[in-house]
């Protein structure tokens, strides 16, 4: 995620009867749950990093792990890599595979050596000319050296690295600048295609069992200099004949700012420049014989510009989460859905900021939202009450919310629900679980109903049906 989304996502519930309940696994496919932890690398001591690994592979059970890469980190003069750099990273990749997890290193940003400065004269508003940025466009010549990096890196992680992602969000101008030429209108496109070449080839070399991941790319473009669709990128990768340098399509199926209806399944605004998850066969129907990952995915829970605007409660965001599972299990070829992030990021440390990250499964001082039991799963929440009642007589519901990775859970608020035959569920009120996660809530009913209570975003109690005597 990049401010770039700030130019395209905002257009556009005489015995008792104890029953539990646990959850469906998050998707109704085979689609893994992933995570994108750029805040790994930030990690300032070992213990700080091995416990957010932990969180990650064991009480998240996150089955694939995207890592960052910057190549103008990597290699900050040319044939001169860093080995500090590197160092980390590969600390990341084999504590990963030590837990388990398949990690996927995301290659990008162009080093100042390698950078194409034609058009350092001409940036796009907002940046000073003459200067360098990550953003612009590398320079064809130097497609040897990015060979070169893509095998030394491939030698250096070894079977660390399950798979390389080539680039990220390649059809934004924040990742290739610019998206067009005046003599080239699919100037990015057409690189990327040499790129991905050249890079497939190194990674290869390096390691030929690992996978190479193509496109990465952003949910919506306009055929400007600053962003191409990712249909039509699509499109043009695969008239050139890209299929032959990746075994992976990655994309980012982010609902745009903006959206009439920002549930993951709902259809974009436009489909001519956008894709969701709701027409994500468009990307699919390109490549029938690739495997695909959903690279970078999220709904934010305090107003950022990034991602357009779109901000959803606590409890919507661990709705569209398990939702976004679901449905991208509709898609046989999509092997996993990468969450970004886990922990909300404000350059103030505080929501107030627009510039901030908050698509996180923990808020800023670290407490896990409801998303993160979501995300792990292995919720139960358990129910007890009499197995009848008379009208307008009080009555206690009774029972614990718990997290398989977790224990207990106390301090959470569930809401009490009530239905009478042929109508809808109704918050009642409302009750926080105690000590042992344990709960009681006193309610009285006028006729015979039935009863639940909702850990909304997260779990559902059994229903209790109890006749009037």
């Amino acid at each position: 995620m990049n401010r770039a989304r700030l130019v395209l996502l905002s257009l556009a519930a005489a015995s008792l009867l104890l029953l539990a309940f646990a959850p469906a696994a998050l998707a109704a496919g085979s689609v893994a749950r992933a995570i994108d932890v750029p805040e790994l690398l930030d990690a300032k001591t070992a213990s700080a990093r091995n416990a957010l690994l932990d969180q990650i592979a064991t009480r998240l059970g996150a089955k694939y792990l995207r890592l960052r890469l910057y190549w103008s980190s990597a290699e900050p003069r040319r044939g001169v890599f860093s080995s500090t750099y590197l160092a980390k990273v590969k600390r990341v990749t084999d504590g990963a595979k030590a837990r388990g997890m398949t990690v996927m290193v995301t290659c990008s940003h162009t080093p100042r050596w390698a950078s194409n400065r034609a058009f350092w004269k001409n940036p796009p508003g907002g940046y000073l000319p003459g200067r360098y940025y990550a953003m612009y466009a590398m320079s064809r010549k130097y497609l040897p050296d990015f060979k070169a990096f893509a095998k030394h890196v491939a030698v250096y992680l070894g079977a660390s690295a399950g798979s390389f992602e080539c680039w990220n969000e390649p059809n934004l101008w924040a990742f290739i600048y610019p998206q067009k030429t005046i003599s080239d209108r699919d100037y990015a496109a057409h690189l990327y295609v040499a790129m991905l070449q050249s890079f497939s080839a190194g990674i290869k070399a390096g390691n030929p069992a690992a996978l190479v991941v193509a496109g990465a790319t952003s949910s919506i473009g306009f055929g400007t200099k600053y962003s191409t669709s990712p249909q039509h990128f699509a499109r043009v990768l695969k008239a050139r004949g890209a299929g032959a340098y990746f075994d992976v399509y990655s994309h980012h199926p982010y609902t745009p700012g903006g959206s009439r209806n920002p549930a993951p399944g709902g259809r974009p605004n436009d489909l001519t420049t956008t894709v969701t998850l709701y027409n994500l066969g468009t990307l699919i129907s390109l490549f029938p014989g690739k495997p695909f990952y959903l690279s970078e995915y999220g709904y934010n829970t305090s107003y950022t510009i990034d991602f357009g605007g779109l901000t959803v409660s606590m409890i919507g965001q661990a709705n569209y989460l398990q939702a976004a599972y679901k449905y991208a299990g509709r898609y046989p070829q999509v092997k996993a859905l990468f969450w970004y992030r886990i922990k909300d990021f404000s350059p103030t440390s505080r929501y107030s900021s627009p510039l901030g990250v908050y698509c996180g499964l923990r808020t800023l001082n670290g407490a896990a939202k409801r998303a993160w039991f979501a995300f792990a799963g292995g919720n139960t929440l358990t129910l007890a009450g009499p197995a009848t009642t008379k009208a307008n007589v009080g009555f206690v519901l009774k029972g614990t919310l718990t997290c398989a990775s977790v224990g207990t859970l106390k301090g959470k608020v569930l809401a009490v629900q009530r239905r009478y035959p042929g109508g809808r569920w109704t918050t009642v009120g409302r009750v926080t679980t105690g000590a042992g996660g344990a709960y009681k809530a006193g309610v009285r009913e006028a006729g015979a109903a039935t009863w639940r209570l909702n850990w909304q975003g997260v779990v559902i109690s059994p229903t209790l049906a109890m006749p009037l005597t």
